[in-house]
């Protein structure tokens, strides 16, 4: 999984599997989840046009998945996290 690289899957570093819990690394995505983000002050804000582009990201990643090979079997608000980048929001889907 640490060779899957899409601009809108979350980067997976690493895992520590010596001892429980076991722990993993990912990128660090500022902004959350997405429910959250959705849901808090921010997203009230947010257009129709933009939670579109959002849903348009979310597919590209699960699309870029499939192509790959893997099966994600958890997509939902809480397995998506967002970056804001020069002012726009980028969705990512955490493997």
């Amino acid at each position: 999984m640490k060779k899957v690289r899409h601009s809108h899957l979350v980067q997976l570093l690493g895992v520590c599997t010596m001892e429980l819990p076991f722990f993993i690394v990912t990128e660090y995505m500022p902004k959350g989840n997405l429910l959250d983000y959705i849901r808090g002050q921010e997203g009230r804000n947010l257009d129709a046009v933009t939670l579109v582009y959002m849903a348009q990201q979310i597919a590209s990643a699960m699309a870029y998945l499939e192509e790959q090979g893997f099966i994600h079997r958890y997509v939902c608000v809480h397995a998506c996290v967002c970056l804001c980048v020069c002012m726009h929001v980028c969705v990512c889907v955490c493997l």
